[in-house]
This record gives C-alpha cells, sequence and structure tokens, in this order.
C-alpha cells in the first residue's frame, strides 16, 4: 500500500486526534514575485502540483527550462531559499520509502539527515493539515529522518509556506500511533 494511500484511508477525526496537537517548531512565510508567464500557471490545484512535481524532478539538471516550467520558478526558487537556510545546501528529490507494508516516495531528502514533503495549494495554509503531517510522519519514520518540513506552495497568494518539525521522534511516534493505534 502507498503512503497516501494509508494517510487518505484514515478517518479525518483520526488523523486531527494524533496529528493535529503536533504544532511546527518553527514557521516561515515566503512571498513570490508575479510569474512572468502567469497564464502558463494552471489554475487547477491538482495540474499545478503535477507541473510543480515535474519540475521538482529537474532540480539538478543545467538544461533551460521551458516556459511552462519557468511560469513556476518563483515558487520553486522561494522553496529552495527556504530549505537552503533551514538545514542543508544537499537535496535529493523522489526519495524512494518502504517501511513494512507502506512505501512512497518522498518529495525531497535535505543533507541525509531531513526530509520535505511538498503541498501544491490554491488556498491558505497557515497552520498545517493533519493529513500532510502524518504523510510527512510516515516518510520520517521510513527513511529514519531526524526532522521534517512541510512545504505548501500557495499558488493564489504568490507565498510559500514551510512549516518546520524539528523534533523528528514526535513525528515517528504518530506513524507508530496512526499505523497501530485505535480509530
Amino acid at each position: 500500500m502507498t503512503v497516501s494511500e494509508l494517510v487518505r484511508g484514515q478517518p479525518a477525526e483520526k488523523l486531527a486526534r494524533i496529528f493535529g496537537p503536533i504544532a511546527p517548531s518553527h514557521t516561515e512565510c515566503i512571498s513570490v514575485g508575479r510569474s512572468r508567464w502567469p497564464y502558463l500557471v494552471s489554475r487547477d490545484p491538482w495540474a499545478a502540483g503535477v507541473a510543480y512535481h515535474n519540475l521538482l524532478l529537474r532540480w539538478g539538471d543545467e538544461k533551460p527550462f521551458t516556459k511552462g516550467e519557468a511560469a513556476y520558478y518563483g515558487w520553486m526558487k522561494a522553496m529552495r531559499t527556504a530549505l537552503r537556510r533551514g538545514r542543508s545546501p544537499r537535496f535529493h528529490v523522489e526519495v524512494p520509502m518502504t517501511w513494512g507494508d507502506y512505501h512512497g516516495r518522498c518529495d525531497i531528502a535535505i543533507g541525509g539527515k531531513g526530509l520535505a514533503e511538498v503541498k501544491v495549494s490554491d488556498c491558505p495554509a497557515e497552520k498545517p493539515r493533519a493529513k500532510d503531517v502524518g504523510q510527512l510522519a510516515i516518510y520520517c519514520a521510513g527513511l529514519k529522518a531526524e526532522y521534517g518540513a512541510l512545504v505548501y506552495v500557495q499558488l493564489r497568494e504568490q507565498k510559500v509556506v514551510v512549516h518546520w518539525f524539528f523534533k523528528g521522534a514526535v513525528l515517528v511516534k504518530g506513524a507508530g500511533e496512526m499505523i497501530h493505534g485505535r480509530n
């Protein structure tokens, strides 16, 4: 079962009970300037998320961006700046993970000790959603991460919000409770 399927299959009340009380250690909000090609930024959050995650795969290459990719560059630059400031200049994208019966791909590994999960949204995310914290928690448990970050790329508000969780053990404990605990 994938990590996404696991989290989506949990009752919202259970996720809120386990992960709602886990507050970020630090939250950073970065404004993003207007795109040179705003008409190429999808208004559909799903399509924008796919485009943004495809751009993540281009993180380390030196090839020029297409106009469609460049339309999202401001958000990508803001996210990269925040993640570098947070802990490490080294990143790996689409990191495979297996934890027991669960598998998936975490969006970004930060310097070998941390993880970041990226969510593209068309609405504000000043507080992390419990289901997103749950997903990050499973990845932290499976990849033995010391800390994690939830990155909300907010297209309509022209900003990137990064919620840092510097106590990975709290996330891992929540992941265990989600899988083995009561409903």
